[in-house]
């Protein structure tokens, strides 16, 4: 029973993978955000990349973000904020069952991820890091035009375990992130894209960043 499982993971691993996919993107957005300090409201930039690796029936995902904002203010102090996080991402293929209906690429997914989110007023700096579940679901479909796409996902994100009380700690939040573009295919080199977010909760309650993205996928 160890040597079948060992095997069934070893095969759908990323090392078996037979195609491989890189997407960069850039993103500005709008920020109102509650922290320790007060009400933070703003705009925001945040750069992105993630590793997709596809198998016969699995993907597998390897994702970080980076968002960073100086020209916001808390209470209408100035104030900057920055915020990182890293994610692996396990799924299962969903354009195996509907391409029927147009999909090109698609996955339902649950992994691991850990995000440090950083906030500072008046040259006080607050940091808290949180350990969280990302789940969801993503996907490109066939627009029904030449090299076009559609692309949309829901990427949630289970808020675990944060130390804002000096130590990791239970303390469970549902947010996450929704989004919806388009793309264009240059043939089978790349795609360049743009879509529409929104970000609520996450790992702040209340937490409300809307914006755009856009970027390419390789």
């Amino acid at each position: 029973m160890l040597k079948k499982l060992i095997i069934a993971i070893l095969v759908t691993s990323p090392i078996f993978a037979k195609t491989f996919s890189l997407e960069a993107l850039y993103g500005f957005g709008f920020v109102n955000t509650p922290t320790a300090q007060g009400k933070l409201n703003g705009n925001a930039q945040d750069g992105g990349i993630r590793a997709i690796f596809f198998t016969d029936n699995f993907t597998h995902e390897i994702a970080g973000r980076y968002t960073f904002a100086s020209n916001v203010k808390v209470n209408n102090l100035a104030s900057k904020y920055n915020t990182w996080e890293a994610e692996y991402r396990f799924g299962t293929r969903m354009d195996n069952d509907m391409a029927k209906l147009g999909m090109l690429l698609g996955s339902a997914y649950l992994g691991l991820g850990y995000q440090s989110f950083m906030t500072t007023v008046n040259n006080i700096k607050n940091t808290t890091n949180y350990i969280y579940l990302p789940f969801g679901f993503w996907g490109e479909d066939d627009a029904g035009a030449n090299n076009f796409k559609v692309r949309y996902g829901l990427n949630l994100k289970a808020m675990l375990f944060d130390n804002s009380n000096n130590g990791f700690r239970w303390k469970f939040l549902l947010g996450g992130k929704v989004y919806a573009g388009a793309a264009y295919s240059f043939g089978n080199v790349m795609d360049i894209f743009a879509q529409l977010f929104f970000t609520y909760n996450a790992p702040i309650k209340n937490l409300k960043i809307y914006g755009i993205e856009a970027g390419i996928q390789f």
